[in-house]
């Protein structure tokens, strides 16, 4: 279905259809990660830094996009 689908719209084999939900999901992961990053690149220039806080957000944040997962057609 999906190739069909792709030689209609005239797409070669570099393209993979997404859903759009899911894409939009994977986006929201990212930016939350995005933001964890800055967030702990500013903690570690404190001296008085929680390491393991510190760690601990960047791994809760980061859990979700790691299990995340978006089937290929085919």
């Amino acid at each position: 279905m999906a190739r069909k689908l792709a030689r209609a719209a005239e797409l070669d084999s570099s393209y993979v259809p997404v859903d759009r939900r899911r894409l939009r999901e994977l986006q929201g992961l990212l930016i939350e990660l995005q933001a964890a990053l800055e967030d702990v690149e500013a903690d570690i220039e404190d001296p008085e830094v929680d390491y393991e806080a510190t760690l601990a957000w960047l791994r809760k944040v980061a859990r979700p996009l790691a299990d995340f997962w978006i089937p290929l057609p085919g």
